[in-house]
């Protein structure tokens, strides 16, 4: 049966800082291609990223993904990857409290894991590149890595207690892995990808 690969979240999984190879989901793409040796794909990749994105905005989108995306007769194994932009700070409060990340996580658990022939994998959020503490993004917003870590920790107890899988991007990135302090250059994704592959396999 084919592989139905529907790879959901932010600027991670759309490829930002990925100048050459595109972001690690381009690159799974080409290994899939490059293993079959072949310029036609048995299965089906779908890069699903929105910029930006919260898991607020995962959750409403991902009824109508499932609707586009799903196919019954192959195995769909749904990959999500989305919290980092939960954490950001402005004037003081997080976008989505940790509370409401919880939430936003569980309405997406519940969206798929009772789809037939359904798979549901979370990757585990990455950390920026601490620049004196805090990682200032635009004015008044910043990013904490103390805080992407609390956010991290729920996500995971959130897939043990529910039996899912549950990929760490724990110490993974280097100084040199990052494009911008935020998201990974092209050996950023790469390390991504290896990590994602060790694991799928």
């Amino acid at each position: 049966m084919k592989n139905n690969y529907i790879i959901i979240g932010d600027s991670l999984v759309y490829g930002i800082g990925g100048y050459k190879q595109n972001g690690w989901v381009s690159m799974f793409k080409n290994k899939l291609l490059n293993d079959n040796q072949t310029k036609y794909l048995n299965d089906h990749v779908h890069c699903i990223g929105f910029p930006g994105a919260t898991s607020k905005d995962i959750a409403q989108k991902i009824k109508s993904i499932i609707e586009t995306y799903y196919f019954n007769e192959v195995n769909n194994i749904f990959i999500i990857s989305v919290g980092v932009n939960d954490t950001q700070t402005s004037d003081g409060k997080q976008k989505n409290s940790i509370d409401e990340y919880q939430d936003n996580i569980y309405k997406i658990i519940n969206a798929i894991r009772f789809k037939p022939n359904s798979k549901l994998i979370f990757i585990g959020l990455t950390k920026i590149q601490e620049q004196s503490g805090l990682f200032m993004w635009k004015d008044n917003k910043f990013f904490d890595n103390s805080i992407i870590e609390i956010y991290n920790q729920r996500l995971i107890d959130i897939c043990t207690s529910n039996e899912l899988e549950y990929i760490s991007m724990k110490d993974l990135l280097g100084k040199t892995d990052y494009d911008d302090g935020l998201h990974p250059n092209d050996g950023g994704y790469k390390k991504i990808l290896e990590r994602i592959i060790d694991l799928l396999k």
